[in-house]
């Protein structure tokens, strides 16, 4: 059926593409206004899924506290923000080149949140070894 033909058919005789909803969910608007709704939805969505800056910046310092403070060969693949204790402590699962994973603190300072200390507890190194 030529899409036209279809078109005008509907016009004419007031179709509806779903007869059993509600005449509102058949206009055209409301279509579109749900649809730029899930658009705008699935953007806001994927910009929280993205890694957090603290996160990005944790991982080589916590390759460096595993070798130079322990003497371990391990590099930090990827750090996960677990738990927040308050606005500047946090717990976080580093993933390590073996895939293994031991938890770290993270304290930020209030006023430059860039700056920030890394702890592994000796609990956590010690099971590695």
């Amino acid at each position: 059926m030529n899409y036209e033909i279809g078109s005008e058919r509907k016009k004419q005789t007031n179709e509806t593409m779903w007869k059993e909803l509600p005449p509102f969910f058949n206009k055209d608007v409301v279509v579109i206004v749900s649809i730029v709704v899930s658009a705008f939805v699935l953007f806001v969505s994927s910009g929280s899924a993205r890694k957090s800056r603290l996160e990005e910046n944790v991982e080589p310092v916590v390759t460096d506290v595993l070798q130079d403070n322990y003497g371990l060969d391990y590099t930090c693949d990827n750090v996960n923000i677990t738990e927040e204790y308050d606005n500047n402590n946090y717990r976080a699962a580093a993933t390590l080149d073996d895939n293994s994973v031991i938890h770290v603190n993270i304290e930020t300072y209030p006023r430059d949140k860039d700056n920030f200390n890394v702890q592994v507890p000796y609990e956590e190194v010690y099971l590695m070894e």
